[in-house]
């Protein structure tokens, strides 16, 4: 005779505790791959030279303090945010972005729309001061928009100084290396990062933009931003960019600019030059708009040593190699 064992089943509580194991084993898996997933394509964008906004941007942005009482409230949707239709699907249509004080009172003001994805309100009145303001703002959901807010905090008094950018080859750093093919750029392509100190103002750090100018390129006939950011690790801001293939043999100028949250531009802009391939760096006031002066800027004169003098070098011997065996044809 032949006993087969019944598979006993579990008591309800131990069914529970079980199904909740693997429950919260599942739900760690997928956080963890999601985790992993993010980190890959932040290392990803690092190493190819990709700075690209993905989620939305506010400013002031969370948990800011000695916000200045004349600042607006700014929102930058990622690329390929369709923002007239998220406005649409909200109830009002027009609540993309509200202030709300420390009673829920919401605080009246204009809302503007400078760009296709950046929003602007800015109050009728200035905020008031050491008070905690909520900002509601509308962000594309799965199905639907949602709604965040959040708290900052202001300051004292009204911004009144522009924002100050440390200036100086020493507070630049730059660098310039090929894209792998992971990448997916063309063969030749460059990626270019630009790091330097972060900028200083008398209301909210937290507030000032960078931008960076492509202001010499090859190819390039007017100034463009080829990177921006609002974030500082570490006291320090990380910019890159991408060059093509065509404009890494010459040399590239740039321009650092530090924007504050009333708009105010630093005064001191860098503007480093560099050559890609070479990895020779100077400074210049070499720009677009410069290049049309009369005579020959500091800037100027340290191309012409940087890469005038080799050339020059260069041509010399060959003369003087000529002038040695004749101008037959040279000696091997």
């Amino acid at each position: 005779m032949f006993w087969q064992a019944a598979e006993a089943s579990p008591p309800p509580r131990v069914r529970g505790t079980l199904l909740a194991m693997r429950t919260s084993r599942s739900v760690c898996l997928l956080a963890c791959s999601v985790l992993l997933t993010c980190s890959a394509a932040r290392v990803h964008a690092q190493a190819c030279a990709l700075h690209v906004l993905t989620d939305t941007q506010v400013t002031p942005s969370r948990g800011a303090e000695r916000v200045a009482l004349d600042a607006s409230l700014e929102v930058r949707y990622p690329p390929g945010t369709d923002v007239a239709a998220l406005e649409q699907a909200l109830s009002p249509p027009d609540a993309l972005i509200a202030l709300l004080d420390e009673q829920r009172q919401t605080v009246t003001g204009t809302l503007q729309h400078p760009e296709p994805l950046l929003l602007r309100f800015v109050p009728d009145r200035p905020l008031s001061a050491q008070r905690q303001y909520v900002p509601l703002v509308a962000r594309p959901g799965f199905d639907r928009p949602e709604i965040s807010e959040y708290l900052f905090t202001t300051g004292d008094s009204t911004d009144k100084e522009p924002p100050k950018l440390a200036v100086g080859k020493n507070h630049v750093d730059i660098s310039s290396q090929p894209l792998p093919a992971s990448c997916g750029a063309a063969a030749g392509t460059y990626g270019v990062r630009v790091a330097f100190d972060a900028a200083t103002d008398d209301a909210d750090d937290s507030a000032i933009e960078y931008l960076l100018w492509l202001t010499v390129a090859a190819g390039e006939d007017k100034l463009q931003v080829v990177d921006r950011t609002r974030q500082a690790q570490g006291g320090r801001v990380e910019l890159t960019f991408r060059l093509k293939p065509q404009q890494v043999n010459d040399p590239v100028c740039l321009r650092i600019q530090a924007i504050d949250g009333v708009g105010k531009s630093a005064d001191n802009q860098p503007e480093p030059c560099f050559h890609p391939v070479q990895g020779s760096y100077f400074e210049s006031g070499c720009s677009v708009a410069q290049a049309s002066g009369r005579g020959v800027s500091r800037g100027g004169w340290l191309f012409l040593v940087a890469f005038g003098l080799p050339l020059l070098s260069r041509v010399a011997n060959r003369c003087r190699r000529k002038l040695r065996f004749g101008f037959g044809p040279s000696p091997t």
